[in-house]
């Protein structure tokens, strides 16, 4: 994100809150962490719905908008209350990483069953 700045001025009356603009910035940039991966991830719920996988579809929404962000909410903050912004980018981290040893126990799968059907 390349102008948080005035990405909070946009949202926020900047003149009644002057130390938002201190800071802001710096949660805003935590957050946006997560962008990248989220767009994977929502990719890959997607994808299971396409192959009609709704239990793994859905396995995946209930990670990544309940079950991480809740849990991370309560702990992080009592490490440190900055940490609390990173709940959602170590949130779709994490789902990323499940939807990667996903993918690949459905490629071995595939090939187990590609084995069989040549023999």
């Amino acid at each position: 994100m390349s102008a948080p700045s005035a990405l909070i001025k946009i949202f926020v009356n900047v003149n009644n809150n002057p130390e938002i603009l201190q800071v802001g910035p710096n949660l805003i940039r935590l957050y946006f962490i997560s962008v990248p991966l989220l767009s994977i991830n929502v990719y890959y719920t997607y994808y299971y719905q396409s192959v009609k996988k709704a239990g793994k579809s859905f396995f995946i929404s209930i990670l990544r908008g309940f079950i991480f962000p809740v849990i991370l909410i309560i702990v992080l903050p009592s490490i440190k209350y900055n940490l609390l912004f990173l709940s959602v980018s170590i949130s779709e981290t994490l789902v990323f990483c499940i939807n990667l040893i996903m993918i690949e126990i459905q490629k071995k799968k595939i090939s187990l069953k590609e084995i069989k059907i040549k023999a």
